[in-house]
């Protein structure tokens, strides 16, 4: 069984390539990398949030500056379709050497080559990642007329994404970093998130450029 912890799945450890596993320690929520002897360190869920909040707009732009950004949707989908594209062939590659993990994993405890404490604990870790990346390739469509209603509506919700989260529940704050950002790593004892939509920077130099 898998706990539904807020970012289950969602982090990568930059070092081993092992998803992070969520647990309850003393009334917080942490984060750790079960790579056997990987430096990386355990996160509290609040130091996960704040590198996802800082990769996003901190002010809400106005009307005129979503429509400039507008403007340019074309070269923008030219630009994420190609990308989008390497997101969805990475992704499956990613799901399908997680469930020959698994099924090895499997073997091995049958085998009795790895104990129970052992099978238990990277069969967590395995399964929240199958769980994740199967959440991710539904999350992005492949009709051209999806991509674009859906890359519109990420640029809506772009605009007002710190606002958002701070508000949302758990589920929507999952389909909110899950939609929005990529690359959330942690290393050692600093964890990275990049912003998902191709114009997240030109977003913030619009809001330092023209003001809030």
């Amino acid at each position: 069984r898998t706990h539904d912890f807020l970012f289950r799945g969602l982090f990568t450890c930059a070092l081993c390539g092992r998803s992070l596993v969520g647990e309850l320690q003393k009334g917080h929520t942490y984060y750790r990398c079960q790579g056997k002897g990987c430096p990386t360190k355990t996160f509290r869920e609040e130091v996960l949030e704040v590198a996802i909040l800082a990769s996003w707009p901190k002010a809400t732009l106005s009307t005129a500056q979503k429509a400039a950004l507008l403007v340019n949707m074309e070269e923008i989908l030219n630009s994420d379709a190609t990308e989008r594209a390497t997101r969805l062939s990475h992704l499956g590659v990613q799901l399908t050497a997680t469930k020959d993990r698994l099924d090895r994993l499997i073997d091995a405890y049958v085998d009795g080559t790895v104990d129970k404490d052992t099978f238990a604990l990277r069969k967590q870790s395995l399964l929240e990642q199958q769980l994740t990346l199967e959440e991710q390739l539904r999350a992005q469509p492949e009709d051209p007329t999806a991509v674009r209603q859906d890359l519109a509506d990420a640029l809506e919700l772009i605009c007002t994404a710190q606002q958002s989260y701070r508000v949302a529940s758990v589920a929507q704050k999952r389909e909110l970093v899950i939609r929005l950002t990529s690359n959330r790593l942690a290393s050692g004892k600093e964890a990275y998130v990049e912003p998902y939509f191709p114009l997240v920077e030109d977003l913030k130099g619009v809001l330092v450029t023209r003001g809030g």
